[in-house]
C-alpha cells in the first residue's frame, strides 16, 4: 500500500508540476548587466536594465528548450540547442545553451550563471542591437 500511494504521489506531483521527478527547478534572478551600445557610428561601454526574475529547469541532464528559449528571448524553442557537460576546470557539470545570437551557462554547483547576447555584432545597419553579458544566481527550489 506505502508503494501504491509513494507511486501515485510521483504521477500526482508530474502532472501539477509539469516535470519529471528527476527535473531540478532554481528560482534566479539577474545581478549585474553590462555591454556595448551603439550609438552615432561607434561602440560605447554601457550598463542596461536587469531583466525580470526567471525560473531555470533542468531535466534529463539539460536546461529545457522552452525555459532557455525564455530565457535567451527566443520566441522559438526549437531554434534553442542545450547540452551539458563536465568542466575538469571547475570539477562540475556545467549546462548550456545557444541560438544563432544568444547564450546561457549555467553552473548547479555554484548557482551561478551568465546570459550573453551578440546579434548586433554582425549587422552593417546604422540601428544594432546591444552586445551585453548578464549574470544570474539562483537558489535551488
Amino acid at each position: 500500500m506505502k508503494k501504491l500511494i509513494g507511486k501515485v504521489s510521483i504521477l500526482i506531483s508530474m502532472v501539477v508540476f509539469g516535470h519529471s521527478v528527476s527535473a531540478q527547478v532554481y528560482a534566479c534572478q539577474f545581478i549585474q548587466s553590462a555591454g556595448l551600445s551603439y550609438k552615432n557610428n561607434e561602440w560605447r561601454t554601457a550598463t542596461f536594465q536587469l531583466e525580470s526574475p526567471f525560473f531555470l529547469k533542468i531535466d534529463n541532464a539539460r536546461i529545457s528548450q522552452e525555459t532557455a528559449a525564455k530565457i535567451l528571448r527566443n520566441l522559438t524553442p526549437v531554434e534553442v540547442s542545450c547540452t551539458s557537460r563536465y568542466s575538469f576546470l571547475l570539477k562540475s557539470t556545467i549546462f548550456t545553451c545557444s541560438d544563432y545570437s544568444a547564450q546561457l551557462i549555467f553552473s548547479p554547483d555554484s548557482l551561478l550563471g551568465a546570459v550573453s547576447q551578440i546579434f548586433g555584432s554582425i549587422a552593417s545597419t546604422p540601428e544594432r542591437d546591444s552586445l551585453a553579458v548578464s549574470r544570474f544566481n539562483c537558489q535551488k527550489i
